[in-house]
């Protein structure tokens, strides 16, 4: 064996290679150069299709869904499937670029297909569909329908499509009460001081909506996900209030939402008892001024940190909002732990002197008044243990409580849907409260255009720059180059 391997060099050894010359050197350069840029495509070809990542450049994330929408996504636990009926082209092209934004963000447990309503007739009857621009959404033996308006395919309508499949993939719809009897919030009223805007979107989060009177059924059902006293007008009653602490005794998950100049000492008190104090105050804000708003419409830009407000960046607001303060030895004495949600800023108190207030008078007076950041919003938990010591099953009471409602309510809805975080952080609180954290994001929004307002002076000068001396600039520059190689060289 060595002694071939060194017959094989010694052959090497006398080959004599004649020297290249210079075109052969650039051309066996240039083909290396050609075959090197070549494998890096392959290669990097090959890294994209196996670990593929895209990225969204856009100010408002228009080729991403929402948040809400990827964790949808990430929490399939089996495949989803779509079936498109689209019969234009040009509306599938902006669907199916919206479904696939899905798909990326399935990690491969979505998938789509688009089928011609009257060229498949047949797929048509087996899913039961008579309408074009229906999307049909398979989730094991379920299935749920969508109809895409012109207005939905024109913008995103992604939240449509979210909320049908966060119906198809639910195993059962949660229900949420609402107490009634105490001049609360309407959950049914289509007027500006009416809840029936938010009522909407909890339903398309697949909750049932119920209206609980404590007065004829002095007890919170056991299927209730969450119970939610909406700014009552009247205080409850001794047995209301004994029957709500009950319901969080057993594990129960509690939303309050108490405004300013109310008084009802029970609940409050109820609340006293757990470690969250309502003081009779008015949180008054300098920056909401400047906002564009009124001084009574704190502006929040500080979250805790807490599942609910983890994905909230932008600014929230609460009219006429009143301070929730965390008494920690009352807190630690009945067993909650508690923290604060939202504060508004470090220009904004609360103001107690609430005549002063009412006759356009009111400063901020140290010692009386609390100073900002003033806290808005709380969250608490507390663990619950039930049964014999043997069979234990260990539950989780919450309580989320704001010192406002208006944030909420009809008139703010469709100016908080785009501009503002209110209604992520109500939703965000009940699916807390309610075990749906996976639901926990941002919602989705309306796509918003951004147009650009060029003063006079300003088109001009792009018009002279673009127009003008960019041209002349490519001009002359050719002008130069060709009289220098001519009279120079």
């Amino acid at each position: 064996m060595k002694k071939l391997w060194s017959t094989v060099l010694d052959f090497f050894k006398r080959i004599e290679f004649e020297p290249l010359t210079r075109g052969q050197k650039y051309g066996v350069s240039t083909v290396v150069a050609v075959v090197l840029v070549l494998a890096i495509v392959v290669l990097l070809e090959v890294l994209s299709y196996n670990h593929s990542k895209q990225f969204d450049l856009t100010e408002d994330k228009r080729y991403t869904v929402s948040m809400e929408s990827t964790n949808l996504m990430e929490s399939l636990t089996s495949d989803l499937k779509a079936v498109a009926f689209f019969s234009r082209d040009d509306v599938k092209t902006k669907v199916g670029d919206l479904l696939e934004q899905y798909k990326y963000a399935s990690d491969g447990k979505f998938e789509y297909r688009f089928v011609d309503l009257y060229l498949s007739p047949g797929d048509a009857k087996t899913y039961k569909v008579t309408e074009d621009n229906t999307i049909v959404f398979i989730y094991g033996d379920r299935q749920e329908r969508v109809v895409l308006s012109d207005t939905d395919i024109v913008g995103s309508g992604e939240q449509k499509l979210t909320n049908a499949m966060l119906k198809v993939t639910s195993t059962e719809p949660k229900t949420v009460y609402f107490l009634i009897r105490h001049g609360e919030r309407d959950m049914d009223l289509e007027t500006e001081e009416g809840f029936s805007r938010i009522k909407t979107r909890l339903e398309s989060q697949n909750y049932v909506i119920k209206a609980l009177d404590l007065l004829s059924k002095p007890t919170v059902p056991d299927d209730a996900a969450a119970l939610i006293i909406a700014a009552p007008q009247k205080d409850l009653f001794d047995d209301e209030i004994g029957a709500v602490t009950e319901y969080l005794n057993r594990g129960g998950s509690l939303l309050v939402m108490l405004d300013a100049g109310v008084d009802t000492p029970k609940l409050t008190g109820m609340l006293k008892r757990i470690g969250i104090a309502m003081p009779s105050d008015v949180v008054i804000d300098r920056d909401s001024k400047v906002l564009g708003g009124d001084y009574l419409l704190p502006v929040a830009s500080t979250y805790l940190k807490h599942p609910i407000t983890k994905d909230l960046t932008v600014l929230s607001f609460y009219p006429y909002a009143r301070s929730v303060v965390i008494d920690e030895t009352a807190a630690k004495d009945s067993g909650w732990s508690l923290g604060y949600l939202v504060n508004t800023g470090t220009n904004s108190w609360a103001e107690t002197d609430l005549g002063a207030l009412r006759q356009g008078k009111a400063e901020f007076n140290k010692g009386v008044d609390t100073a900002g950041p003033v806290a808005v919003a709380v969250e608490g938990s507390r663990e619950i243990t039930s049964g014999d010591e043997d069979t234990a099953q260990p539950k989780e009471a919450r309580i989320v409580v704001f010192g406002s409602s208006s944030f909420v309510v009809n008139t703010y809805y469709l100016m908080a849907e785009s501009n503002a975080a209110n209604i992520d952080i109500f939703l965000n609180s009940v699916n807390w409260l309610a075990g749906n954290e996976n639901l926990i994001s941002i919602h989705a929004k309306e796509r918003t255009s951004t147009p650009l307002f060029l003063t006079g002076y300003q088109g001009l000068l792009i018009f002279l720059v673009c127009v003008v001396l960019v041209p002349l600039a490519v001009l002359g520059v050719g002008i130069f180059i060709y009289f220098r190689r001519r009279f120079v060289e």
